[in-house]
């Protein structure tokens, strides 16, 4: 019995210390992937969509958006000097992204469908509405190279009687990060 339980303990011992090198090695790598994206051509517009409580499926598919290579596209001519209309989709999730034909992103409309909320936002709904419940919510996200980001959130509550569906827009405020807007 104590030959097991000495067994045991030393494959104890071992898969963690190799789970722990693999994951070490994982974030690594994480960070060159950050590091290059915030050096690509659109790294205006990922410091303009990205905040500080964006939820991990936003972030993700606008990385995909701002790494999209439009000269790898079917319709990329070389020739045309206009832009691109480009749709990512993705449950619950939509980009539409329009490239310059350096591609650059100069525009995008985006809208997410029962993302998670910042939590500053949830707490000012429940204040306000301490007896209903969140049942939906939406994001949308506009953005234009020169006029900057316009985030909007909409959010269904209910009380179980009465649906009400509440509007705010973020500010990046130090204080107020989110006026309403209905």
């Amino acid at each position: 019995m104590k030959t097991y339980l000495i067994v045991f303990l030393i494959i104890g011992i071992t898969s963690t210390s190799i789970a722990q090198e693999k994951f070490n090695n994982q974030s690594s790598q994480e960070l060159n992937t950050v590091i290059v994206k915030l050096n690509s051509n659109n790294s205006k517009y990922l410091s303009q969509v990205k905040h500080k409580e964006t939820p991990i499926k936003v972030e993700k598919l606008q990385n995909i958006v701002a790494k999209f290579n439009i000269e790898d596209a079917k319709v990329y001519n070389t020739n045309y000097n206009g832009t691109y209309d480009v749709t990512f989709d993705e449950t619950n999730s939509k980009i539409v992204a329009t490239y310059n034909a350096n591609g650059e992103i100069i525009e995008s409309s985006e809208e997410f469908k029962n993302v998670r909320l910042p939590n500053t936002l949830i707490k000012t709904v429940l204040n306000e509405y301490p007896q209903w419940r969140l049942v939906g919510n939406t994001q949308s996200v506009h953005y234009k190279e020169d006029k900057g980001v316009t985030k909007i959130y909409a959010i269904d509550v209910t009380d179980g009687n009465k649906k009400k569906t509440l509007k705010f827009k973020l500010t990046n405020q130090p204080y107020n990060n989110y006026v309403a807007v209905n």
